[in-house]
């Protein structure tokens, strides 16, 4: 029986756990005879030492399939395609919008790092939405769709419907995330000169604790939030603000 390795990147303790989450419900339906190691990167994907290490990293682990998910699609470096012995690796992209926070040289060594790269030394590629696939295919028309799985991401099962409407005094939008994509300030805007309290889900920063103030936004911010935690939080808002200017997939609509 083959054996396969999925290797995440470096968990902060901020959060970014769906992927962590959504694996995890994979993981719990495997059979128990054939359960992929679990195992995380070394160090955090900074700085160009450190993304040298989780490439070592990955040539180290001695596995039949190696599955690389994350934001580490770099990590394929370590096994070339004329590498012997090497594992099969599958990579699963969640999307790449990333690049396009970048321009001029910076983007196309972005580009060559996470996607030219790493696509060249994949024998699998998975992509959580047709989206990401196409955005993919973009950025590297040579590779083949027919090695492209379009795999939808896991809504963990600890999400389900909630038994009674809030009762809040005023209504509550709910707003997860702090990336510059999740745009809060926007979000803000939208809600200003509302009677509307604003749930952000995530630690704001100096800037945009001014910011809201300044607009005169009714805020509240939660983080770290275990798994019932962040159920409560979805049932007792009355609606979920998500215009996101980029996704790979969109979790929240679903969790919501």
């Amino acid at each position: 029986m083959e054996h396969i390795t999925w290797l995440f990147r470096k968990k902060r303790a901020l959060g970014n756990f769906s992927i962590e989450q959504s694996f995890q419900e994979v993981a719990n339906a495997w059979p128990e005879s054939a359960k992929p190691t679990w195992l995380e990167t070394t160090h955090f994907s900074e700085g160009w030492l450190n993304r040298w290490s989780i490439i070592k990293h990955a040539r180290s682990n001695k596995t039949d399939i190696l599955h690389i998910t994350g934001d580490i699609h770099f990590a394929a470096l370590a096994w070339p395609k004329w590498r012997r012995n090497r594992p099969e690796v599958v990579l699963t992209i969640h999307d790449i919008g990333f690049i396009n926070d970048h321009i001029g040289w910076k983007r196309w060594l972005m580009k060559k790092i996470w996607i030219a790269w790493p696509l060249r030394c994949v024998d699998q590629l998975i992509t959580v939405s047709e989206a990401t696939k196409e955005a993919v295919l973009r950025e590297a028309p040579w590779f083949s769709s027919e090695r492209i799985t379009v795999i939808p991401t896991v809504v963990p099962q600890h999400f389900h419907l909630r038994k009674t409407e809030p009762n809040s005094h005023k209504p509550i939008a709910l707003h997860i995330g702090l990336a510059e994509n999740k745009n809060l300030r926007r979000h803000a805007q939208a809600l200003q000169g509302l009677d509307i309290h604003l749930r952000i889900i995530g630690e704001p920063s100096d800037t945009d604790h001014n910011m809201l103030k300044q607009l005169g936004v009714e805020y509240s911010t939660q983080s770290k939030l275990t798994d019932a935690e962040m159920q409560e939080a979805y049932a007792t808002s009355d609606f979920l603000i998500f215009a996101s200017t980029l996704e790979g997939f969109g979790m929240p609509i679903l969790e919501a």
